[in-house]
């Protein structure tokens, strides 16, 4: 008898399985985790399938060992279907999945009382919130929700009272395993994430299996081992990016692969965000979703192209200066969000202030030597000599960095405290602080008042990422995640602009999904389509079928294809050389 295996390793998709000879002996089944040999080494396999022949020239026998693990034929499929709609082998996805896995039984791990649930206050909006949601996700398998994390971190607590089953959570960030570990305690829950130890991770994945562990909190990996009786998944902070690493070998998607165990096992898949993420949306399921907003009022929004915002210092305007003056007379602190390091080169009229879109698809085009090039629809624009807008030759790239808005604000309030939080340096006990996204992703804490009276964006614009298609989404979810500070904050919202038509279309997540949706369909985009990006690659080397999807964009070769495209692809990705990098954006 013979086995097909996957060897437990980092491997190109060509060489992701390797036959071998059974002992006469031997019960071994499908999905049995044993000990192979591999290259002189002995290292973890699973078996794919068992046959009586193989067409391999030269075999070698594996050891009569008892398999050390077992997962079940279903869900060694599941993996498979995440490595190849991931363009990734077999054998990659398993070095993921199975990370920590050894011969050796652990002793069962206890949940320790030390860490008590943080005492916390839900005021009454909050709680109505949860009791919608609560009633929609009784009546849908798959549901999205706008809400802050607040709200996400209720809605995990009441969906833990009356457990179905095991439960999933799953997390961009370590630190954000360890705040609902605190907030759920009372449920036992175990955490597994990159820096959970050997033993430990050993343990989790062989008990999670066995149902013995009724909830799992973790990140990227939890999403690849296989539970026992799954009834929810609940997917926080699902826009973070956190959840994908497309740009490290192996890739996963962890939003794409949660999806997909939850429809295996028949579990209500749960989604939130600021702005849940579009393209995970199925566009026939977006009528049955419900966007709950967290709140009606609207932010105060500054065109700062109107000369009577204009002040002595770029980006605060006269109204800005104002409202820190009131917020800091009050005894309040000040929250001024600028993401320098996602500040792109646009083109801006320095006479007007007009900053040309692409007049297509709306998005901000990518500023090239010669031309401008829209990431969203693909349309090639000429770079404008004169002004569009007034006619003025003063029209060029323009970005402006946090240190200058730091130095402009010790200037203009010398009496008061600046601080600057980014990566690396955390000022946050400061009168006025300038935040980078490093604020929202490791400082800020859920439930934790920090006492602004005023919360600003200062060019909310720099969202719109030149090259990048889901700008408009993500500048959107900026704007509501400031939205549902300043509500918890009780503090007066500011979102600064120089294109006040383009942001006001952005106010309201609804609005949001069903204009997206609508750009989307027209231009193949996730989720109608999936984009396929080939890095180190010529055209020559990618099959002949593929040469006439295949576009040069940003020094690679990407194509934009639908799902029923996509689908007839797959079976060539194994055949595609090593050296050539697939990246799938789905």
């Amino acid at each position: 008898m013979f086995a097909k295996i996957f060897p437990i390793l980092k491997l190109p998709q060509r060489f992701e399985a390797f036959d071998y000879r059974l002992p006469d002996d031997s019960h071994f089944e499908i999905g049995d985790v044993i000990v192979i040999p591999f290259r002189h080494r002995s290292i973890l396999g699973i078996i794919d399938t068992i046959q009586e022949t193989t067409n391999e020239k030269r075999t070698v026998e594996i050891s009569n060992a008892s398999p050390i693990f077992t997962i079940s034929p279903n869900h060694l499929s599941y993996l498979k279907i995440i490595a190849t709609n991931l363009g990734q082998s077999v054998s990659s996805i398993l070095s993921i999945a199975f990370e920590g896995i050894n011969s050796r039984v652990e002793s069962e791990l206890k949940a320790t009382p030390k860490n008590l649930a943080p005492s916390f206050s839900v005021d009454t909006h909050t709680i109505d919130t949860v009791k919608s949601t609560l009633s929609t996700i009784r009546e849908h398998r798959e549901s999205s929700f706008a809400i802050d994390d607040e709200t996400c971190a209720v809605l995990a607590h009441a969906l833990c009272k009356t457990p179905e089953g095991q439960t999933l959570i799953l997390v961009p960030r370590e630190r954000d395993a360890q705040f609902f570990k605190r907030l759920l305690n009372p449920f036992n829950p175990v955490v597994l994430t990159g820096k959970t130890k050997s033993f430990e991770r050993n343990s989790i994945i062989r008990l999670w299996k066995l149902g013995k562990h009724r909830m799992l909190i973790g990140t990227r990996q939890t999403v690849l081992i296989e539970p026992q009786n799954l009834s929810i998944v609940l997917i926080f902070q699902s826009a973070c990016e956190d959840h994908k690493s497309l740009f490290r070998n192996p890739h996963i998607n962890a939003i794409f692969a949660a999806r997909t165990l939850a429809e295996l096992h028949n579990a209500r898949f749960i989604m939130t965000d600021a702005l849940p993420p579009i393209s995970t949306i199925v566009p026939t399921q977006l009528p049955k979703r419900s966007a709950v907003e967290l709140s009606d009022s609207a932010p105060t929004i500054i065109d700062t192209t109107i000369r009577g915002e204009n002040s002595a210092y770029p980006l605060l305007s006269q109204t800005l200066l104002e409202a820190i003056k009131m917020a800091l007379h009050s005894q309040k602190k000040v929250l001024l969000c600028f993401n320098r390091k996602g500040v792109a080169k646009r083109m801006e009229c320095k006479a007007c202030g007009h900053v040309p879109f692409c007049g297509t698809c709306g998005n901000l085009p990518t500023v090239r030597l010669d031309d401008l090039l829209c990431g969203g629809c693909g349309t090639e624009m000429w770079k404008p000599a004169l002004c569009p807008a007034c006619g003025s030759p003063k029209i060029g790239p323009r970005s402006i960095g946090g240190a200058r808005i730091v130095d402009d604000l010790k200037k203009a309030f010398p009496d008061v405290t600046i601080g600057h939080i980014e990566k690396g340096r955390i000022d946050s006990k400061a009168d006025i602080i300038v935040a980078t996204e490093y604020f929202w992703s490791s400082v800020i804490v859920p439930f934790q008042k920090y006492g602004f009276g005023l919360v600003a964006e200062l060019l909310a614009d720099v969202g719109f990422i030149p090259g990048d298609f889901r700008g408009v989404e993500k500048t959107a979810r900026k704007i509501q995640r400031l939205q549902n500070l300043a509500q918890r904050e009780h503090a007066k919202c500011i979102i600064q602009t120089v294109a006040r038509d383009r942001l006001l279309s952005l106010l309201g997540t609804q609005h949001v999904f069903e204009t997206e949706m609508l750009i989307r369909g027209q231009y193949t985009l996730p989720p109608f389509g999936v984009i396929i990006t080939f890095e180190n690659a010529t055209l020559e080397e990618l099959p002949e079928n593929f040469r006439s999807f295949v576009t040069h964009r940003h020094g690679a070769l990407t194509a934009k294809v639908d799902h029923a495209t996509f689908s007839t692809w797959k079976e060539y990705f194994p055949n595609i050389p090593d050296h050539i990098n697939i990246r799938i954006d789905r």
